[in-house]
């Protein structure tokens, strides 16, 4: 999927109330959308399944580090999995294995990889 891989934002806190900011909740519905095509009416999973992700984010003007030091691949692997959350996997409980790595794009078009298979671990 050629989207600008977007990390999952902390919650926000406004008048008492706790909310996802937009940005989040705009990625994670693209990624259902994107997962809906994908499956294209299968079932989602039930069993063990591993997870294998890959963004390729914008690189930056400057930087003093050989890899990308932002955002964080946690909360990436996290915005991407809640948007797969009921549509190619029933629950993150069944996840067994994430296997996630960000570069920096190579011909300047952020992009996230997803494949999502049954578990084939011992």
């Amino acid at each position: 999927m050629c989207v600008t891989p977007v990390p999952k934002s902390r919650p926000r806190f406004s008048q008492g109330r706790v909310y996802t900011p937009k940005k989040t909740k705009d990625y994670e519905r693209a990624v259902q959308l994107f997962a809906q095509r994908a499956m294209a009416g299968k079932k989602p999973f039930a069993g063990g399944v591993e997870v294998h992700l890959g963004f390729w984010c914008f690189r930056p003007n400057r930087t003093r580090y050989s890899f990308p030091p932002r955002p964080d691949l946690d909360n990436l692997v996290k915005a991407v999995l809640d948007g797969l959350n009921g549509i190619a996997f029933k629950a993150e409980s069944i996840i067994w294995q994430v296997i996630a790595e960000k570069q920096y794009s190579t011909d300047g078009i952020p992009c996230v990889s997803v494949e999502v298979k049954p578990y084939e671990g011992e």
